[in-house]
């Protein structure tokens, strides 16, 4: 379970989120949306544990891991796509089937400079499939992806992530129903009680 008591959160002087609260549960697909600039990818963060609030608190259960696929895919240009993925898992088997899911295997050895942006997400991907989790965080996962392509590696974190807690931002319909999430419409800016 995740929850949020009375969250505040400000970059300098400019409030993004304040005295929000919310809980959510161990398992299920969450999509949080909201216009553009509402502080979405800050809750995301908050969430992950990237960033601090300056008031109240946010908690998850304790052990909990989680895995992201930020809105840029922060890929290590030194390491290839296999070595990208292993990065963060050592089971080599892990990591092969990660690759095969994304249809990136006949390309582990190439690196991010070699690859096209739409390759790169799909690292990315990879890359959070094989680490696994008990959380799977996506913020904007598909950008750049093709509608198969997108259906297939949806299919895949279903399998990889069930029973476990996924929470997504995307502004693509389309995207969204490929989760069939329960959307939670964030109020801008982002204060008040979601639950």
């Amino acid at each position: 379970m995740i929850s949020a008591e009375h969250l505040s959160f400000s970059y300098g002087s400019t409030p993004v989120i304040e005295d929000l609260s919310f809980t959510l549960p161990d398992s299920g697909v969450f999509r949080f949306d909201g216009p553009s600039g509402c502080g979405k990818t800050t809750l995301l963060r908050l969430i992950a544990d990237l960033e601090r609030p300056n008031s109240g608190s946010i908690t998850r259960q304790p052990n909990a891991t989680v895995s992201m696929v930020f809105q840029e895919n922060r890929l290590l240009p030194w390491l290839s796509a296999e070595e990208n993925v292993a990065f963060v898992c050592g089971d080599s088997l892990r990591v092969e089937r990660a690759l095969k899911a994304v249809s990136l295997w006949d390309e582990r050895h190439k690196f991010p400079e070699e690859l096209s942006g739409g390759m790169q997400r799909r690292v990315a991907i990879a890359r959070a499939i094989a680490y696994g989790g008990d959380i799977l965080i996506l913020d904007e996962p598909f950008t750049g992806l093709d509608e198969q392509l997108c259906q297939t590696i949806a299919d895949t974190i279903y399998r990889e992530f069930a029973e476990k807690l996924i929470l997504l931002v995307t502004h693509s319909e389309e995207e969204a129903r490929l989760f069939s999430p329960k959307t939670i419409t964030l109020p801008c800016p982002l204060t008040g009680d979601l639950t």
